[in-house]
């Protein structure tokens, strides 16, 4: 499949092909270490650990899913003085993970709530609820993502 991805993005030369450009080898190995880097930030063991604890989805994908519309990188395009930065999350106090745990539960002005009993129903989500283990893992994930300053 991802051979194909790659043959369709023009990275990689066709399977009834016998040649491949070096720029097409090359590529394709960059695509492939990008894709890694992107969306390889939790280690087996902490996947296997958030499985453990009742989380559907493995946090980054969680995050871009549900989070990265209005915070993709840890922005805010919303309210640009409210990113997910370490220093506006503490300055906002969402300086622990139970702070932002409790904001995403339950929303707070246009950042809707995902918890599954979020009230009033105008503040929260239309879409899917999330359970609390899956706001926790991404309340982790975004407080470690701040830390690092949202290099992954």
């Amino acid at each position: 499949m991802l051979h194909q991805f790659l043959w369709m993005a023009g990275l990689t030369s066709s399977d009834n092909e016998t040649s491949r450009e070096p720029f097409s080898v090359l590529a394709s190995m960059l695509v492939v270490g990008a894709c890694t880097a992107v969306f390889g930030c939790c280690t087996p063991y902490l996947a296997a650990a958030h499985a453990a604890e009742g989380v559907t989805e493995e946090p980054s994908i969680l995050f871009q899913r549900t989070c990265a519309g209005c915070h993709a990188g840890g922005g805010n395009i919303l309210q640009p003085n409210s990113t997910l930065f370490a220093k506006d999350l503490d300055r906002n106090g969402m300086a622990n993970v139970e702070n932002i745990f409790q904001i995403t539960y339950s929303g707070k002005g246009r950042m809707p709530g995902y918890g599954e009993k979020c009230a009033p129903r105008g503040q929260c989500t239309f879409g899917p609820r999330l359970s609390d283990s899956d706001i926790r893992a991404l309340a982790e994930f975004v407080r470690l993502q701040a830390d690092q300053g949202w290099t992954k």
